[in-house]
């Protein structure tokens, strides 16, 4: 019964997913159908991956906390690479970013695999370093991409497109990858190193629409890497983090909750469905609404108002996240909370890269350093919050480290509203002024 539900339900997913992306996709550059292929399957390992590993360190090692500690262990690196990457990527196309990122790719489930089997935390350590390190690339190929090949107004509706996506195989990688763990390891290693190769021989066909991308570059961009200039781009980032501390906090806190859901979500997903075949449940459930939502973002051209949209959205986000811990005993009305909840955030998230986005039209020759400000957020909430939370569940359970994350929502949420300028101003005397 379970087997067929599970088939139905990816069917329907992948038939509307498909109907609306074809719609879609029309509208933009041709350039967008064809960086979809190789990112869209590429994610989907990542997010196979991302539901299996950390329930691989959690049976290995036993310990909710070494699980986040671990999984920190990916943005610490992610935020080297947010540092070095815009010295060291200045002269690359968004296809030579894709393309590292995919190559990369492959050490991450050998090693996964090799953990698990020796229960050595060392190797779980050097897997979710590499990890971090082929993710930056990804992310990095993804704005590039956008403000290279997308003309302004259409920034809020690619994002919507390239979320969609994303989140399309945040639902069915958690069901492959629930699947592949009653399988053999050889069977999860094979399966997923196919389809890192499918994403590797896409991505070859990207050269003929690749040409638009870095074609002048500024002084600024051509200095080659030196720790003199690491030094003066960790100037840069503290000008740019005054400045645009808004946004940043908004991106920190929308990655804080992904990375919640994608630490404790297969575990989460056990005890409230205790049941194996289900425990992809919170994973799918957070992730199912991005596609409705961000396609239906793609539908509006919004060039005002981006910031504050984004805020309301994370606060109604919160308000049905809050009540997880008083719904602990009804798996129907738990379900409803999580799925209402994240439709909420699946505004907010393709809103706030719309922000960066605007920044970034701005930004000229400082464009790779506020990049690389920008995936920081990333790496900073994966850095803190899988510790955070994994701690949290020891002491009070999953579905209070939920419910808790909501009520933080709600407050951020307000105050960010409250406080945000209507136009992040971007410090060009500021920045021109380092030396």
């Amino acid at each position: 019964m379970g087997g067929t539900f599970t088939k139905v339900y990816v069917i329907l997913v992948s038939m509307i997913a498909r109907s609306f992306l074809k719609r879609l996709v029309s509208r933009h550059t041709a350039s967008l159908g064809f960086f979809l292929v190789p990112l869209s399957l590429i994610f989907f390992v990542d997010s196979t991956l991302s539901f299996v590993f950390p329930i691989y360190i959690e049976e290995a090692l036993g310990s909710n906390m070494l699980l986040g500690l671990v999984m920190a262990a990916s943005s610490l690196i992610g935020i080297g690479c947010d540092l070095i990457f815009p010295q060291l990527l200045a002269r690359t196309s968004w296809r030579q970013q894709l393309l590292l990122g995919i190559m990369i790719s492959f050490t991450f489930p050998f090693l996964a695999v090799i953990g698990k089997i020796t229960a050595f935390v060392a190797i779980f350590l050097l897997a979710s370093m590499l990890w971090g390190v082929y993710y930056e690339f990804l992310s990095f190929a993804q704005q590039n991409f956008v403000t290279s090949e997308e003309s302004r107004k259409e920034y809020a509706g690619v994002w919507g497109v390239l979320y969609a996506s994303g989140q399309f195989t945040g639902i069915v990688g958690p069901i492959l990858g629930s699947f592949l763990l009653q399988t053999s390891h050889t069977t999860l290693l094979w399966t997923v190193v196919f389809l890192q190769a499918c994403a590797l021989f896409f991505s070859f066909g990207l050269r003929a629409h690749a040409h638009h991308t870095f074609k002048h570059h500024s002084v600024h961009q051509q200095k080659l890497f030196s720790f003199r200039e690491l030094w003066k781009v960790m100037k840069y980032w503290r000008v740019l983090a005054i400045h645009l501390f808004p946004a940043i906090v908004m991106g920190v806190w929308l990655e804080a909750i992904e990375a919640t859901y994608w630490t404790l979500g297969g575990l989460f997903g056990k005890e409230l469905t205790e049941n194996a075949n289900f425990q992809w449940l919170p994973v799918v459930l957070y992730s199912a609404p991005f596609i409705i939502g961000s396609l239906l973002l793609t539908r509006f051209n919004i060039e005002s108002g981006k910031k504050h949209l984004s805020h309301v959205t994370l606060i109604c986000a919160g308000v049905f996240l809050t009540p997880l811990v008083l719904a602990k005993e009804s798996q129907i009305i738990t379900s409803l909370l999580i799925l209402i909840s994240s439709f909420a955030l699946s505004f907010a998230g393709p809103l706030q890269e719309a922000v960066y986005s605007d920044v970034l039209t701005r930004a000229g020759e400082y464009k790779q350093d506020l990049l690389g400000l920008a995936k920081a957020n990333s790496s900073i909430a994966y850095i803190l919050f899988p510790v955070l939370v994994g701690y949290s569940a020891d002491v009070f359970g999953y579905v209070t480290t939920f419910s808790l994350l909501g009520v933080a929502s709600i407050g951020i949420g307000a105050l960010l509203f409250v406080c945000s300028p209507k136009k992040l101003a971007f410090p060009h005397a500021e920045l021109q002024a380092i030396r």
